[in-house]
C-alpha cells in the first residue's frame, strides 16, 4: 500500500502561468484563507465583505468551467502545455492502483502560495486522466499543517519535511480509517535542485527526482478561457463579486475591466519556453515501482499456457531452458493478477473448464 505526494510547479506542470486567472475565480481560497489568514506575517487584514452562499456557488461554477476549458485546450493538438507530457499516464496508473487498494492516497505538497492553483492542477489532471477524486488534499504554502514549518517571507522559501508529509497523509481526507502510516510506504515526486534534503534522506529511492518542466502555455489561450468563463457565469456584472475582490485590485472601484487587465498583464509577463523534459528514466523507475495492472485477458492467456507446461511436467517431461523461462514468466503474470484480485486465490485459478468437466463426466 502506497502514499504518493507530488510537488506542483515544474513537476506536475507549469501552473504558475494561469496564476491570477485562478486567483480571481477562487478569491476566498486564494487570498482570504492564505495571505490574510494571519499565518503570513503578523498583520491580519480582516475579511470585510463576507462571501455569500450565492457568490460561492457562482464562483465554484466559474472555476469548474475554467478547468473544463483548459482541459479541452490541453487535449487539443498541439497541447496547451500546462501539464507535463508524461504525467497523465502516471496519474491514470495511480488511479487504477488506488481502485484496487495498492495506492491509498495521493496529495499535492507545494511551496506555491496560491491554493487555487493546486486545486486547478488536481482537477485538470483528474479530468485528463479520467481519475475522479484521486487527490485527497492540497498542502500549499499557507496550509495549517505548515504553520511551524514556514518562515516569514515570500512563498517558496521553506524546505519541505517528511514530518509535514506524513501529517498530510494522516488527515481525515486522506486517511479516514486512521491507520498507522510508516515512512516506507511513502513516495514523493519533486523537481527541486538540490532535492529537499529531509524528505530525500528519509525516502531514499522512493524520492523521484524529475527534471524541471519548462514548457509554458499560451497566455492568449488562457485569457480566452478566462473571458468566456466570466461572461458565461455572469461575473462580468456581478457587483457583489467586485466588492469582494476590491482589496486584490487595490481599491473599492474594482470592475471587470480592472480584473481582466491584471490577468492579461500577469499572463503576458511569461515568455513561452518549449523545452520538453526527457522522462525516459522516470518512466522506467515509475513502471518498476508501480507495476501496471495485469489485464484479465492477459491473465487468461497466461493461465492457459501455464496449464500446458504443468501438464507436461506432470507427465514427466523435462522442460527446455526456454520453456522453463516461459513457465516462470507465466507464473509471475498469474501471481500478479491473483495478488491484484484476492477473490481468485485459494486454488480457483485451477478450476476445471466446462470442456474438462464434460470429459470427466464421459
Amino acid at each position: 500500500m502506497a502514499y504518493v505526494g507530488f510537488d506542483l510547479d515544474e513537476t506536475l506542470g507549469r501552473f504558475s502561468v494561469p496564476s491570477y486567472a485562478a486567483f480571481f475565480l477562487q478569491p476566498k481560497s486564494g487570498v482570504f484563507e492564505s495571505i490574510y489568514s494571519g499565518i503570513y506575517g503578523s498583520n491580519r487584514v480582516p475579511e470585510v465583505i463576507p462571501l455569500s452562499d450565492g457568490l460561492k456557488s457562482r464562483l465554484d461554477k466559474a472555476f469548474d468551467l475554467f478547468v473544463n476549458c483548459l482541459v479541452k485546450k490541453e487535449e487539443a493538438q498541439p497541447a496547451l502545455g500546462l501539464i507535463r507530457p508524461s504525467m497523465i499516464p502516471f496519474i491514470r496508473r495511480l488511479y487504477e492502483l488506488k481502485q484496487v487498494g495498492a495506492v491509498k492516497a495521493v496529495i499535492i505538497y507545494s511551496n506555491n502560495g496560491n491554493p487555487a492553483l493546486l486545486h486547478l492542477a488536481a482537477k485538470m489532471l483528474e479530468k485528463l486522466a479520467n481519475a475522479p477524486g484521486l487527490f485527497c488534499d492540497y498542502i500549499h504554502w499557507f496550509h495549517p499543517l505548515r504553520a511551524n514549518e514556514i518562515t516569514f517571507g515570500r512563498p517558496g522559501t521553506a524546505s519541505k519535511s517528511i514530518q509535514t508529509l506524513l501529517k498530510a497523509f494522516n488527515t481525515s481526507n486522506c486517511n479516514p480509517t486512521g491507520e498507522q502510516i510508516s515512512v516506507d510506504k511513502v513516495y514523493f515526486f519533486d523537481d527541486s535542485t538540490p532535492p529537499h534534503y529531509n524528505i530525500s534522506q528519509f525516502l531514499g529511492d522512493r524520492y523521484f527526482h524529475l527534471k524541471p518542466y519548462n514548457y509554458d502555455a499560451d497566455p492568449k489561450a488562457i485569457i480566452e478561457c478566462f473571458k468566456n468563463v466570466m461572461q458565461t457565469s455572469g461575473l462580468t456584472t456581478d457587483q457583489e463579486y467586485y466588492q469582494y475582490v476590491a482589496p486584490i485590485v487595490g481599491g473599492f472601484e474594482s470592475s471587470y475591466a480592472k480584473v481582466l487587465q491584471m490577468v492579461e498583464s500577469d499572463l503576458m509577463f511569461f515568455k513561452r519556453k518549449m523545452i520538453r523534459p526527457n522522462d525516459t528514466q522516470l518512466k522506467q523507475r515509475f513502471n518498476q515501482t508501480f507495476p501496471k495492472r495485469t489485464l484479465k485477458s492477459t491473465f487468461t492467456k497466461a493461465l492457459t499456457a501455464l496449464r500446458k507446461y504443468e501438464k507436461k511436467q506432470n507427465e514427466g517431461v523435462t522442460l527446455t531452458d526456454q520453456e522453463q523461462a516461459n513457465y516462470n514468466q507465466l507464473k509471475t503474470v498469474v501471481s500478479n493478477y491473483e495478488a491484484e484480485n484476492p477473490n481468485l486465490s485459494g486454488g480457483k485459478r485451477h478450476k476445471k473448464t466446462k470442456k474438462q468437466r464434460r470429459k470427466t463426466k464421459n
